[in-house]
């Protein structure tokens, strides 16, 4: 992901109702194959329809964070490429996305790559997927 153009994290912020406080400020982005992603704190997750992940990790959704591995999800707060009314910007390939020491990437090939500051990261491939504790 190093040799990726980066791209301007500003850009990629939605803020979302917070009844009673300010807005909720995110970091999200969809890849190039329509896997819809975020940036969670210090952590990064996409949740969908994620290949190469084994069935008992569909429900019928997966998740899979630099913090929690995969995960099977029962519903999706994205729909039709938004979350809550608010398009998600696409990261372009071979294009990657840091904010607060957190870092994604996608290639050409529908391969995206997220790793954290405490070292943990996943790979999403036609390939297969893989969550690793320590990068």
């Amino acid at each position: 992901m190093s040799s990726y153009t980066p791209v301007n994290a500003d850009d990629y912020v939605i803020s979302l109702p917070n009844v009673g406080r300010e807005p909720i400020k995110k970091v999200y982005f969809v890849t190039p194959d329509g896997i819809h992603c975020s940036f969670l704190g210090q952590s990064a997750g996409c949740t969908g329809n994620i290949p190469g992940v084994s069935a008992k990790d569909k429900s019928p959704y997966t998740d899979i964070g630099t913090d929690s591995g995969v995960q099977p999800m029962g519903s999706t707060p994205f729909v039709d490429g938004k979350i809550q009314g608010h398009e998600l910007k696409a990261l372009p390939p071979l294009h990657s996305l840091t904010s607060g020491g957190v870092t994604c990437g996608v290639d050409g090939k529908g391969t995206t790559a997220c790793k954290d500051s405490k070292q943990r990261g996943f790979v999403i491939s036609q390939d297969g997927t893989s969550w690793f504790p320590q990068v």
